[in-house]
Order: structure tokens, then C-alpha cells, then sequence
């Protein structure tokens, strides 16, 4: 080949090629006329697209101290990554410095100490990307264990019910608790956590997560207990389909059940909006992370993807698609970029974290490359460490 035979050999190793002269014999002696085309395509796609790419981290552990922030920047910054993407919460309290009513500062922060200015000061002195993300509508049960006035406490009568009148949610064994996305003051409380950041944080953008419904606590038609049943919410579908049928009498077989998912997923779209002319008000980049799955997106949680992207709402999707398989990250990868197509940019989730190896973590990185996706999001930062993949990233795919 014109680029020398070790230039060609590592090439094809490095995007596999040579995995088909191998299964294919029969087809090797057609190969070599294609190598030039080949190579070139993938030297000027596959190849400059993993350099120029959004490499992104999600950070879910958090630091005490902006020292702490310091060691995180470097780390993620030697792995090659070029944007983190932050939730400076911790315990229900924020980390930064915040003068929104009913969020206060972490008691455990020193004074004088923001770690969100931290960290914009040191992804930026190193040519990172930055991030805010905020868990939308999360919270935790109301006691005496918060302020009167804390969120968890103030806002303790407006937590989302389920099918059957429970204010909880579980994931496996584990409760959550969610504020009824459907409520004006909690809507208007969450865009002035939005607002404070973009106007006094040099942020390159913001993230939603958990902009969603709970996952249902069962799958079952006679034990199907989702979420979304507070009376604000029953009384403005009752009115917008003119019916009397309470949607909480209603069985997942029932006529107007798929018109009771649309509903909910519209709630979700509507604030979505409203962030999003929030956000972009500010120059800024407005994203939110789903499901993997289409289907389960809409029917479970919620989440009408093509909706957002249709109304130009987002700049960003994130589908998390933490599967231990190349197989799932082809298959919803490919479901995402039927859905949006060129209406957003698409960044794959990965998961990083036990059942994941270092070959299935590079072909999933090499595939967001093959897609057209404009990168990846690992998750998480701390998971590359303890895991093991330190060299997939920093001495492999973004040694660059």
C-alpha cells in the first residue's frame, strides 16, 4: 500500500479489517485492489473523528475539597478526555456556591470553597470542555434531618405518586423519590437552578439527567404500578381528552393507555422546552441523557427522544447504553441515529464498570467513530480506574 506495509498493517488491525481477510478467505485476493480506498476512508473518517471527537466522562463521586477537583482534571485529562460532565451535588446539598432559595451549601464545604468554579478553572486551563448536570426533579423523603426550608422539606408535598397512591419509587431494593414534574413551582424552582449556574459560571454547557418518569415498580398488567397519578396531573388529562375515566382505574390494555403515556411523555417534552430556551438564551449547549431503548423510552419512563429533536429542543443526546456487549451498542446506537439522524448531535454512553472488558470498551468507542456519532460519554470517570481501563483509553484510543 501507498502508506508503507507497517503503516497498512496497523490500520487494519486497528479498525479490524483484518478480521474479515481472515474469516473471508475466499474474498483476500480481492482485497488488496480496495486496501488505498480502504485506508484512505479510514484515515480521513474513522481515524480523525476519534482525535477531533467529544470524548466525555460523566463524574458521579465527589470530592471534598478543590484539591480533589484538581487530581480529577488531571486524571481524566491524561486519559485523553475533553469534556467532563459534573453534578456538583452531594447529599442533597450543592457544592458550589448557590443563593437559590431552598438549596444551600454542603455543611461539610469549607467556606471559600466552590467546586464547580473549580472546576471550570481547571478543565479550561487545559483545554477541557465543562459541563453542569443536574438530576432533574430527584429528592429525597421529607425529616427532620433537612432545614425547614431545604427543598426536601419544603417541597414534601409535592413528591410523584404511583398507580396505587405510594410516593416511592424502587430500583431493585433501593427507594427514590421524585418531585411531580407536572407542578408549576417545582418547573420554575429547577429552571432558577439552571438559570444561577449559566449566569455565574463560565460553563460550556448544561446537562439533564433523570428527565424522565420513575422506572415502574412492576411489569405486570394487574400489578403495574408507574408513576404520575397526583391530582394535578389526572385532572389535565381528564380535561385535555374530555373523559371521566380516572387513568389510575385504568389496566395497560385499556383504549386510552397509550394517550395516557403520551401525556406523560408530553410533560417531560414541555419542560425539556423550557429549559432548552433557558439554556441556549446563554450561548450555551443544552443536552439531556435517555434510555437506550426507543420503546422502553416512551412506555416506561417516558421520554419521547424524536419529540426533542423534532422541536429542536436539544443539542445533545446521550442514550446510556451501558451494556457488556457490542452487540446492544449497535443495536440501540443504530435505533438512535434512525431517530435523530443529523436534527442533533448523538454521544454514546458506555459503561465502564464489571462485565465490560477492554476489547468490548474499545469496540464500542471505535463504533460511535463508525456511526457518524459525534463521540462518547463514559460512565463513569472513577469506573476507568478501578476497572482496569486506563490503557484502553489513555494509551490506545486518545493518545492523541
Amino acid at each position: 500500500c501507498v502508506c508503507g506495509p507497517q503503516t497498512a498493517k496497523e490500520l487494519l488491525k486497528h479498525n479490524q479489517l483484518i478480521r474479515v481477510a481472515t474469516k473471508y478467505p475466499h474474498i483476500a485476493k480481492d482485497f488488496l485492489p480496495l486496501a488505498k480506498k480502504k485506508l484512505d476512508e479510514l484515515n480521513n473518517i474513522s481515524v480523525p473523528s476519534l482525535f477531533v471527537q467529544d470524548r466525555c466522562a460523566w463524574v458521579v463521586h465527589y470530592e471534598t475539597d478543590v484539591q480533589d477537583v484538581t487530581h480529577i482534571v488531571e486524571y481524566a485529562h491524561s486519559l485523553g478526555i475533553n469534556r467532563l460532565i459534573v453534578a456538583p451535588f452531594r447529599d442533597t446539598y450543592a457544592l458550589y456556591n448557590t443563593q437559590n432559595p431552598h438549596l444551600s451549601r454542603h455543611p461539610d464545604i469549607s467556606d471559600g470553597e466552590d467546586m464547580l468554579k473549580a472546576y471550570v478553572e481547571e478543565c479550561h486551563k487545559r483545554g477541557m470542555q465543562i459541563y453542569f448536570m443536574y438530576c432533574c426533579f430527584t429528592t429525597a423523603y421529607p425529616s427532620e434531618a433537612y432545614p425547614e426550608e431545604h427543598y426536601v422539606n419544603y417541597f414534601g408535598d409535592k413528591l410523584l405518586l404511583s398507580k396505587t397512591g405510594r410516593d416511592v419509587a424502587y430500583f431493585y431494593d433501593t427507594p427514590s423519590y421524585t418531585l411531580n414534574p407536572y407542578d408549576t413551582q417545582v418547573r420554575e424552582w429547577t429552571l432558577d437552578i439552571i438559570r444561577e449556574v449559566c449566569e455565574n459560571y463560565d460553563v460550556d454547557g448544561i446537562q439533564l439527567d433523570y428527565i424522565r418518569f420513575p422506572l415502574p415498580t412492576y411489569y405486570s398488567a394487574d400489578r403495574y404500578e408507574d408513576h404520575g397519578y397526583n391530582k394535578d396531573i389526572i385532572n389535565a388529562f381528564k380535561a385535555k381528552y374530555n373523559t371521566d375515566v380516572n387513568p389510575a382505574d385504568m389496566p395497560i390494555t385499556h383504549e386510552l393507555w397509550d394517550e395516557w403515556c403520551e401525556f406523560r411523555c408530553d410533560i417531560i417534552t414541555s419542560f425539556a422546552s423550557s429549559a432548552s430556551r433557558l439554556v441556549k438564551d446563554y450561548g450555551l449547549t443544552f443536552s439531556c441523557t435517555c434510555f437506550s431503548g426507543d420503546a422502553d423510552r416512551k412506555k416506561y419512563v417516558f421520554q419521547d427522544v424524536s419529540a426533542w429533536t423534532e422541536q429542536g429542543i436539544i443539542d445533545e443526546i446521550y442514550p446510556m447504553i451501558y451494556s457488556a456487549t457490542l452487540e446492544d451498542q449497535i443495536k440501540y446506537g443504530d435505533e438512535m441515529k434512525s431517530i435523530v439522524g443529523d436534527k442533533c448531535d448523538i454521544i454514546l454512553g458506555i459503561g465502564t464498570y464489571d462485565g465490560e472488558t477492554p476489547e468490548i470498551v474499545r469496540d464500542q468507542v471505535l463504533y460511535s467513530a463508525q456511526i457518524g456519532a459525534e463521540g462518547n460519554s463514559v460512565f463513569a470517570l472513577e469506573y476507568i480506574q478501578n476497572f482496569g481501563f486506563d490503557t484502553v483509553y489513555g494509551k490506545s484510543l486518545y493518545r492523541n
